[in-house]
């Protein structure tokens, strides 16, 4: 996923990365060009003179550390008896508990 950045120069020959707030400027026009045309002098208005927006490629996210064990249990033949006392268990609990 890309995520928009504007860089702001400041005071000192230092430097702002900032995400774009994009979300809060909505226009309306005659068509999807306009709206587009509308949209970004709206958008440029805002920004200082020498902003810079540029696009920066977000992390690709952390594999979940029991993604390696999905379907390890597919062609376990005790599987199916394992859900199955899952559930007693469940309907069990939902007696006692005076659940439907």
């Amino acid at each position: 996923m890309q995520v928009p950045v504007v860089i702001e120069r400041l005071p000192g020959n230092r430097f702002r990365a900032k995400s774009a707030s994009i979300q809060s400027f909505a226009v309306e026009g005659a068509s999807a060009e306009e709206s587009l045309l509308l949209w970004r002098e709206r958008f440029s208005s805002v920004l200082p003179a020498d902003a810079v927006i540029v696009r920066v490629e977000s992390p690709p996210a952390a594999e979940h550390p029991l993604a390696r064990f999905a379907g390890s249990l597919k062609d376990d033949p005790l599987f199916d008896e394992w859900q199955e006392a899952i559930e007693e268990y469940r309907r069990k609990c939902d007696v006692e508990a005076g659940l439907p």
